[in-house]
């Protein structure tokens, strides 16, 4: 009887959702507000008879309601728009007091008391179910969908991984009255939550650690925290009525509003920052700059506000009250683009990150999503943009460009280009500026993902990336399409800049000319002209290659500032003859190039290596034995180690004429004494050889030298 029942509710609310379906163009407000309710009232039994026929209760049904007609949204003040209902989901066990999207689109969730429901959007298929001990007040997701933070009354915060719906950590915060409010920064490394106690705790989601405290609405418990897009603020609303904005980063009290009469519940920045929207217990929407403080706007819902959120473009936000309805707001005009009927009071609003789709959740245990489509003359998409497309009258836009100096090849990588509209401003969104603004006229020239940035109505910066190679002077141009500019669809506006053009270059210096002497550890400077070096020394110093003297590497490469590097070079080797050392740089080394290695050449003297023996006082045989003998090397040095010259050094030509073992002693690096022994007798003149072979020298691979001296 009760499926029978159920069905003849589906069969007569689909009678009356047609009754109820509008063209946008045709409602009042005075017949809005007269037949809201009856659309309420509408829902409400829809519901009951979906959760009757389809599913058990207390499951996500992911129920796709494809009625005929079924719009039952009344649309205010936007031309050509459509919102239907696509999906519902029921519970039983409680109000749905949150509801979120992953960056990704591929689930959605859903808080109903102490759960967490995950559901894929698409089939309404229920994908995992994680659960608190006690109640939780809020949820927040990591920009890469891989954590999930969920805070709860008993004061802790709750760290899952959403894929394999499994709890990672557990965080203790505010035992005292709970955890109210979390919420990620931009990149994901801090995670905000605001207590009941009236603190701000600043976590590591990676290292589970507390960060910091931030004390500042004494005795008023936080019930919302939001960063802003770029994580440069963190905005906290109190019980108090107060918001504050803060620096995460120095925990500094930036601007304290006095935003309403009555509790902020719930607030949202803007996607480009420019606005920071609250929701109050009041009855009132804020409208606020979140850099200066000051009030834009306060829109009136007429009942407590308790959940906002903006669209992913900027175009609309939307709003839930106790009133049983969400709203859809123009933030630039404060206008009521649509109202969407709920038969208990909308706890949560949440846009899918294309913008397509709004998931609402209602203190009755049911969560929506409603498709919202904008109907552009014959097209119809499903985007977040409510600009219809208009015959463009007046003057073109016009744009100039300007930088803090003249751009050159050498510094045009990471270099600022301002971009200032005349007598037009800027579109409000900076996603809908980024996709408008393009960079042409020399290859390797791009505009990153997360430029530009809008400074003000009339300016916007760039700053540029280049990774390339020019060698003609050449001009970059700037196209702002339409799209960038506030209530224009004109053509495109255009300016160019000059770009200088260097000719890339690397020049060879030492502190002393270079010989084959002192090659070993001497010390090279190798200075760009036209390029930077890469910041990596390790880098440069697999670039950078030496040819032209056998023997001479590369121990060592130190970057010291942007264009030049210095060189420690280690020789082991010979020649005889002047020659050249050719330093080569390759691309790797040099930042955003990808031309020809550059050279340097540096010349490099010879030396004729020879060894010279002497003695105070001619040798005689009566003064042979213990008679000191000095040999001095010419164009080259003794090794360092005194037991490669021993082992390296003879006599010959008078028989019994010997060196000790202790003998050498190396006096310096060109000279060693030998005190010669002589057990012998001889009748004649004659001539002693003392024979240095290669190894008692330094980086020398020649021949052994050989010095004569005379004995009487």
């Amino acid at each position: 009887m009760k499926n029978i029942t159920a069905n003849r509710k589906v069969i007569l609310l689909m009678l009356l959702t047609v009754f109820f379906t509008f063209s946008v163009q045709s409602v009042s407000h005075g017949f809005f507000w007269e037949i809201i309710g009856a659309i309420g009232e509408a829902l409400g039994a829809i519901g009951e008879a979906i959760g009757g026929t389809v599913g058990a209760v207390g499951t996500v049904l992911g129920l796709i309601v494809d009625v005929v007609a079924d719009t039952v949204v009344i649309a205010a003040d936007a031309t050509h728009l459509s919102i239907r209902i696509i999906a519902t989901a029921v519970w039983d066990t409680g109000s749905v007091s949150n509801t979120f999207s992953f960056p990704d689109g591929g689930l959605l969730g859903a808080v109903v008391s102490n759960l967490i429901y995950l559901w894929d959007p698409h089939t309404g298929r229920l994908q995992g179910e994680l659960a608190h001990d006690t109640l939780i007040r809020d949820v927040a997701v990591n920009p890469d969908g891989n954590l999930l933070a969920s805070g709860s009354i008993d004061g802790t915060i709750q760290l899952w991984n959403p894929d394999i719906k499994t709890l990672k950590a557990i965080l203790s915060g505010d035992t005292r009255g709970g955890i109210l409010s979390v919420a990620f920064n931009p990149d994901g490394s801090l995670l905000a939550s605001g207590s009941a106690d009236g603190t701000i705790q600043l976590w590591n989601p990676h290292t589970e650690t507390l960060r910091a405290t931030i004390s500042g609405h004494t005795n008023s418990a936080i019930l919302s925290v939001v960063f802003s897009p770029d994580g440069s603020l963190l905005a906290s609303g109190s019980v108090d009525g107060t918001i504050r904005l803060w620096d995460p980063y120095t925990r500094n009290l930036q601007t304290t509003t006095s935003a309403h009469i009555d509790s902020v519940l719930s607030m949202a920045f803007s996607p480009d920052g420019f606005l920071l929207a609250s929701a109050s217990a009041d009855g009132t929407v804020g409208l606020w700059n979140p850099h200066t403080g000051q009030q834009q706007t306060k829109l009136d819902h007429q009942a407590p506000v308790l959940s906002i959120a903006f669209n992913p473009d900027g175009s609309m936000f939307a709003s839930g009250s106790v009133d049983g309805t969400a709203r859809l707001w123009d933030p630039e005009t404060g206008k009521i683009l649509a109202t969407l009927g709920h038969e208990s009071p909308v706890r949560s609003v949440t846009f899918s990150p294309d913008g397509s789709t709004l998931i609402t959740g209602s203190e009755n245990g049911k969560a929506r999503q409603w498709q919202i489509t904008i109907d552009l003359g014959s097209a119809t998409t499903s985007t977040g943009t409510l600009k219809p497309e208009i015959p463009f009258t007046g003057p073109p836009a016009s744009v100039n460009a300007s930088t803090t100096k003249p751009l050159t090849e050498t510094i045009l990588h990471e270099s600022i280009v301002t971009l200032t509209l005349s007598e037009r401003n800027y579109e409000r969104s900076i996603f809908a500026i980024r996709d408008a603004v393009t960079v042409s006229g020399i290859d390797g020239v791009t505009i990153p993902w997360h430029q530009p940035d809008r400074k003000n109505d009339t300016e916007i910066t760039i700053e540029l990336e280049f990774d390339g190679d020019f060698d003609t002077d050449a001009t970059l141009t700037f196209t702002v399409s339409a799209g960038a500019i506030a209530n224009y669809n004109g053509p495109a506006a255009t300016v160019q800049i000059p770009v200088s053009a260097i000719t890339e270059s690397v020049v060879a210096t030492t502190v002393a000319p270079l010989a084959e002497t002192t090659l070993d550890e001497s010390v090279v400077t190798l200075t760009l002209t036209g390029r930077n070096y890469v910041r990596s020394s390790f880098t440069i110093e697999r670039a950078v290659t030496i040819s032209g003297i056998d023997g001479v590497t590369v121990d060592d490469v130190d970057r010291i500032s942007n264009t030049k590097v210095i060189v420690e070079l280690e020789f082991n080797g010979d020649f005889d003859a002047d020659t050249t050392l050719t330093f080569n740089v390759g691309a790797g080394a040099i930042a955003g190039y990808d031309g020809s290695a550059l050279t340097a050449e540096l010349p490099v003297t010879g030396e004729q290596e020879s060894i010279v023996a002497s003695t105070p006082v001619p040798l005689t045989e009566a003064t042979l034995d213990e008679s000191v003998i000095t040999l001095t090397l010419d164009g080259a040095k003794f090794a360092s180690s005194i037991f490669d010259i021993r082992d390296a050094v003879s006599v010959s030509g008078i028989d019994g004429v010997t060196i000790p073992w202790h003998q050498p002693d190396k006096k310096n690096d060109t000279q060693i004494t030998i005190e010669l022994e002589f057990r012998g007798n001889i009748d004649t003149d004659s001539t002693l050889t003392f024979i240095v072979d290669a190894d008692a020298i330094e980086n020398y691979k020649g021949p052994a030298l050989t010095a004569e001296i005379p004995v009487t």
